[in-house]
């Protein structure tokens, strides 16, 4: 459930009976629209300094799948309920006291409380002294009520409009995308990487691979790149250096993942998720010179950008895949990854 979900329309089908908003809506968006407009009103309305009934309008149609499906009228379900005498129906109103009204907000509350409660805990940002409050559920007043409550220390800012500060904060940087200079890691981003297997070895048990060169070594290590929680300006720079492996390798193979671990130690790990797969090809005729690639990803914008430059010739590579798994993931996450690698004779391109 989401954090701002109040179920007043659930709590509403415990007396017109299961399924009654689904029907509403496919007999009658005009009135199913209509509720839903209203209800989204009450959540805000709703105060809990005031002893008034909350009353919202119950369209006709309502009713008539109410007796329908029960042969009884709302009035008469509510009468013969264990809630009766803390709800009622007044002709086409429904009427909850504010108990039961205030009830309805006790999880999405205790949620937001609850998650605002461990960011405050951390040590990042224990100097925190305010709370800024946007979005439209930020216009309730029993949710304003109960984090002042529980934040007796910090101080609690509403905007006016502040369900609109969001689209207002989005225009904003739409005309001017450096609005925006840091932006706080959600995820521990990292590669993969391998190295010669000894008995030295620390790391939880790994694939093992025996390359061409007869050198067994560990596979699917996640390597670090930005921990969770870490602040990410826009003009930082993670850099990593690949080489080539064997003198017949043709290409390397350049992942990326997202972790909801910080202490992620395998790509194979729970939480970690592969979002973005980069090929560079190799030259083999330079693997005696190292053939050192510099690579440098970016995570401080709305997209992860990445340059790869060959420090033995100075090309900078224009190539990239993706990996089919890649796409369902990439719609959840945050970053909508797209790999920017410079051409040395052309402005940067976009794959």
């Amino acid at each position: 459930m989401k954090y701002n979900r109040i179920p007043i329309t659930e709590y509403i089908c415990l007396y017109t009976g299961t399924g009654t908003f689904n029907e509403m809506r496919r007999e009658s968006m005009e009135e199913y629209l209509d509720i839903s407009r209203e209800i989204e009103m009450k959540k805000r309305e709703v105060d809990p300094d005031s002893d008034r009934l909350v009353s919202i309008r119950i369209p006709s149609i309502l009713h008539q799948f109410t007796m329908t499906k029960h042969k009884k009228t709302l009035g008469e379900i509510v009468a013969e309920s264990h809630h009766n005498g803390h709800v009622s129906v007044s002709r086409d109103k429904f009427r909850l006291d504010k108990d039961i009204a205030l009830s309805l907000f006790d999880f999405a509350t205790k949620s937001i409380i609850d998650h605002l409660q461990k960011l405050v805990s951390l040590p990042s940002i224990s100097d925190c002294t305010a709370i800024l409050m946007v979005g439209g559920f930020s216009e309730s007043r029993v949710l304003q009520h109960r984090i002042r409550d529980a934040f007796l220390t910090l101080q609690v800012i509403i905007p006016q409009d502040a369900g609109l500060a969001v689209m207002k904060g989005a225009v904003n940087f739409g005309f001017s995308p450096m609005y925006i200079e840091e932006r706080i890691a959600k995820y521990t981003y990292g590669t993969s990487f391998t190295h010669d297997l000894t008995e030295s070895c620390l790391h939880p048990p790994a694939p093992r691979y025996t390359f061409s060169d007869g050198i067994t070594r560990c596979g699917g290590l996640f390597h670090v790149l930005v921990k969770e929680g870490s602040t990410l300006k826009l003009d930082s720079i993670h850099t990593q250096f690949c080489e080539s492996g064997t003198p017949d390798q043709t290409d390397a193979n350049l992942p990326l993942f997202a972790s909801e671990c910080p202490n992620t130690e395998l790509i194979s790990d729970p939480g970690c998720r592969l979002i973005g797969n980069l090929n560079v090809p190799i030259d083999p005729k330079l693997f005696q010179s190292g053939q050192i690639y510099n690579v440098g990803f970016r995570f401080g914008g709305t997209e992860i950008v990445v340059t790869v430059n060959n420090t033995i010739t100075g090309e900078e590579f224009s190539t990239s895949n993706w990996d089919g798994g890649v796409e369902p993931y990439q719609r959840q996450h945050p970053y909508r990854i797209t790999w920017w690698i410079r051409n040395k004779t052309a402005n940067a391109e976009r794959y």
